[in-house]
């Protein structure tokens, strides 16, 4: 047996970080990617069903429901106001679950966002969860190198226990679902062994010198308080969660799936983003809800569901030689127009190729662009970006602005910002004029006059508050932002941005 002794504190961080490193790869938010082979309901299919030997994309006719006009697009009523709502008055680093703070004694509390509510520093140690935080209330130590490394807890910023059991570690999957890990014993075999620490990292393929560790993996639903029955095993293969349905591989590489009811799914079945999921069979597929609920069904090999937008499908019809690229939803009804190439999301609107459309099939867009960046902080509009020329699109469709920019300028995935050089440049007066440094997709911070900082909204170009040595920010919050003004080392006055 492999007896020799780690450090406590190593072993303490290096547990703590265990899910970010060793299940890098249990998923991610955001949009499907690949094609998957499913179909649209043939009982829907457009009436138009001419196939264009077109070179370039264009739209074709297809009969789309009427959008409600929207109100015009006001840039200066999309800016954010700035609200002093309190002040914090230490030294703190921030996550998507809240604020980590160290006191003098070395112990560890947890602040919400807002900096209102505080557990205190009663922790030996709080480590970061996605939205959530494992912490241990005593130091991990004892007669073997695991004692103690089964006592740590996952809480929210309020300091409540989310997880009624305490374990060695966390994966929290997504909204609903969270892997735990426990530690059992320390062996000597690579093959039994579910983690393996050195003295200061986390070794994906054990080496000679490392510390091998069996346990056991469980999957917990926050939203019953209880394990998911059957979901454990020894080896750590990957899980996912998916708009509340949950997958995940046991000890013999047999892969489950369940839907948000925790009923299985058959093995031959496709899983969208938005939990949807597709059952296939020889006589037809059938679309299901994330709750089981069927939707509608089709046959055919002439039909494709490619991914999710949202509560709808990009699909694709071939016939004659061409497919035609379109969006459904969940009844199966197409509810944009149809395209010669594949299509994705860009905020309300449709990117096709390096063009951007509406649902209607309307060229938004007046040129080609190798980006088109939406933003995904406000839902005002779209930024496209192609050698040094721009144009925005606000949301309802209109310009705001175009032209071009020199130098090594470069879209950059924020809100109506691009960057040249170091420099990060905001829009003002009809161009990109506000220099600053970005922080947050909605903000980035400018020298003032008086040799403090300003903190500028990317969407007009106004300078939201200034005064201060600096700020800091998450990218947002349920109602806003919230922002960290700096007034001297360790003090802060909190502001919400609305």
């Amino acid at each position: 047996m492999l007896e020799r002794r780690i450090p406590v504190i190593p072993v303490l961080l290096v547990v703590l970080m265990l899910v970010s490193v060793f299940f890098g790869a249990c998923g991610k938010s955001g949009g499907s990617e690949g094609p998957s082979s499913e179909a649209k309901p043939s009982e829907n299919v457009t009436a138009d069903e001419k196939a264009d030997e077109a070179e370039e994309t264009e739209a074709e006719e297809t009969e789309v429901p009427e959008k409600t006009p929207a109100e015009p697009f006001d840039l200066n009523a999309a800016g954010l106001k700035a609200e002093k709502i309190g002040s914090i008055e230490r030294s703190f680093s921030k996550f998507d679950g809240g604020l980590r703070y160290k006191d003098d004694e070395g112990k560890y509390g947890i602040m919400t966002l807002d900096g209102k509510k505080d557990t205190g520093a009663v922790y030996e140690y709080v480590g970061p969860e996605k939205n959530y935080f494992s912490v241990y209330t005593t130091i991990p130590g004892g007669e073997k190198d695991f004692d103690g490394l089964n006592d740590s807890a996952l809480v929210d910023a309020e300091g409540n226990e989310v997880i009624p059991e305490h374990y060695a570690a966390y994966n929290v999957l997504g909204e609903r679902f969270v892997r735990v890990i426990e530690v059992d014993k320390i062996t000597d075999s690579k093959d039994d062994a579910l983690f393996y620490l050195t003295d200061d990292m986390i070794s994906l393929s054990a080496d000679d010198d490392d510390t091998l560790y069996t346990g056991n993996w469980y999957i917990y639903d926050l939203t019953t308080g209880k394990k998911v029955d059957g979901a454990a095993g020894t080896q750590a293969y990957r899980a996912y969660e998916k708009g509340g349905t949950l997958e995940y591989t046991l000890d013999d590489e047999t892969t489950v799936r369940l839907n948000a009811k925790l009923e299985k799914m058959p093995e031959d079945v496709s899983v969208y983003d938005n939990g949807c999921y597709v059952v296939r069979s020889d006589e037809e597929r059938v679309m299901y809800a994330s709750d089981g609920k069927e939707l509608f069904s089709f046959t055919g090999e002439d039909f494709s569901v490619f991914s999710s937008i949202g509560d709808n499908f990009v699909v694709s019809r071939y016939k004659d030689g061409v497919s035609k690229y379109f969006v459904v939803d969940r009844s199966g009804k197409t509810v944009s127009a149809e395209f010669n190439d594949y299509m994705s999301a860009a905020g309300d609107y449709l990117k096709v190729q390096d063009s951007l459309y509406d649902y209607e099939g309307n060229k938004l867009s007046n040129d080609a662009y190798s980006s088109i960046s939406f933003d995904d902080y406000r839902g005002l509009g779209t930024l496209l970006w192609n050698d040094a020329q721009f144009q925005l699109i606000a949301y309802d469709g209109t310009e705001i602005g175009s032209g071009k920019l020199g130098g090594d300028a470069s879209v950059v995935n924020y809100q109506f910002v691009i960057k040249n050089g170091d420099a990060y440049y905001c829009w003002k007066d009809g161009d990109f004029t506000v220099k600053g440094r970005a922080i947050s997709g909605a903000l980035v911070i400018s020298d003032g006059s008086d040799g403090k900082k300003e903190l500028i909204d990317t969407v007009t170009g106004d300078v939201l508050i200034s005064g201060y040595d600096d700020y800091k920010a998450p990218d947002s919050a349920d109602n806003g932002f919230y922002v960290y003004a700096e007034n001297s080392y360790d003090s802060y006055d909190v502001y919400l941005l609305k």
